[in-house]
């Protein structure tokens, strides 16, 4: 029996120990190696992108990956992103454009996850810019080292519109700089769903300035009727109401026909 309470005794006193030393220390992180590998994937990906190794770009995302390019759906999962740069990677390549990327970019590191935001420039054969652009990238930790697991990037330029095509050109004065941001906030929360489910609705550009306090948008529509069918809506009966007490003086509203020159 002595025997027995001694024996608990020990037990006891190693638990004990345990217990201050806490759980057991994971493995060691290496800040700046882990921003230095961070920082490597999307050179990577530009380097295999302009080489034409479609294959290469796509293994620098995880399986469970989404891609979401400029102009078409998003594509999920390692069998899609591989089309998909199969696909848009040898029509970069067979147009003479290659991507470059601004060196200056920033990254983030949290955990096992990371993210990096940068711009890019697109060039034709003849080493002429023709696009900029930028894009978001977040990775995870995967297998010792890091994979792309969200990406998305697009244009600085507008989407192009049509001929035959109008544009609407909406500014007022905002009445103060708190009033300026609550109607941006109205367009965020109401006004842009508002577009978005519209028909004819092609595209729209906010603007502000803060010194002036000039606010308004730019959108492009199909034609002249669907603004007019846009505006009559049960939807947007109610908006100019509330950007009312947001305004200095009146709203103007202009539409205009797009002019395409003859190529």
């Amino acid at each position: 029996m002595q025997q027995f309470r001694r024996a608990l005794v020990v037990v006891a006193g190693a638990l004990a120990l345990a217990a201050c030393a806490g759980p057991p220390a994971g493995p060691k992180v290496d800040p700046a190696a882990d921003e230095a590998a961070v920082r490597a994937v999307n050179p990577a990906w530009f380097k295999a992108y302009n080489a034409g190794d479609g294959a290469s770009v796509a293994a620098l995302y995880a399986d469970d990956a989404l891609l979401s390019p400029p102009g078409v759906p998003a594509a999920r999962g390692g069998a899609a992103i591989r089309e998909f740069f199969a696909q848009d990677v040898a029509a970069s390549k067979a147009a003479g454009l290659s991507f470059a990327a601004d060196p200056s970019t920033d990254v983030g590191i949290s955990g096992d996850l990371a993210w990096e935001t940068g711009r890019f420039t697109v060039n034709a054969a003849d080493g002429s810019t023709v696009d900029t652009g930028k894009f978001t990238t977040v990775m995870a930790r995967r297998d010792g080292g890091w994979k792309i697991i969200r990406d998305t990037w697009n244009s600085d330029a507008a989407p192009p519109v049509a001929a035959g095509a109008v544009l609407r050109i909406v500014r007022f004065t905002s009445s103060s700089g708190d009033a300026q941001q609550a109607a941006m906030k109205l367009v965020d929360e109401e006004i842009h769903a508002l577009y978005e489910k519209a028909r004819g609705f092609r595209w729209v550009k906010y603007f502000t300035d803060a010194k002036t306090l000039e606010t308004g948008s730019v959108s492009a529509w199909d034609s002249a009727a669907d603004v007019e069918a846009f505006l009559q809506s049960e939807g947007y009966k109610r908006i100019p109401g509330k950007l009312k007490p947001l305004m200095k003086g009146a709203m103007i509203s202009s539409v205009y026909p797009v002019h395409a020159p003859p190529k």
